[in-house]
């Protein structure tokens, strides 16, 4: 059991600001925040917020990340990149020695109509 201490605190502009405590743990997170007092006895209303899994989103965007990262490294993408890397520059070579063959057509002198 964890001990916490949710505050109200009240600043020099009048308006009061609750402090909430949090138990973060591994599978679930307890927030706890004062509301107002109750009477003249010195109760307050207290409220409780149990949140499970928080942690989780957070890890799962750190694995996430990580997978992405091992995926890009991987050395079978980039054999595959420098493949088409060839094929495209072999394609372009033997675009250019077929225009550099073909004889270039008459210029005519007259405009079109």
């Amino acid at each position: 059991i964890a001990h916490l201490e949710p505050q109200k605190r009240s600043y020099l502009s009048g308006m009061p600001m609750t402090e909430a405590s949090i138990d973060a743990g591994f599978f679930r997170d307890l927030y706890v925040a004062l509301g107002e007092p109750i009477g003249s006895d010195g109760a307050w209303a207290v409220r409780i917020y149990h949140k499970p899994l928080i942690r989780w989103i957070w890890l799962g965007t750190l694995i996430m990340a990580l997978g992405g990262i091992l995926a890009a490294a991987d050395p079978r993408y980039r054999k595959l990149a420098v493949k088409d890397a060839r094929s495209n520059a072999s394609q372009k070579s033997a675009t250019n020695q077929k225009k550099s063959t073909t004889k270039p057509e008459p210029a005519s002198d007259t405009a079109p109509a």
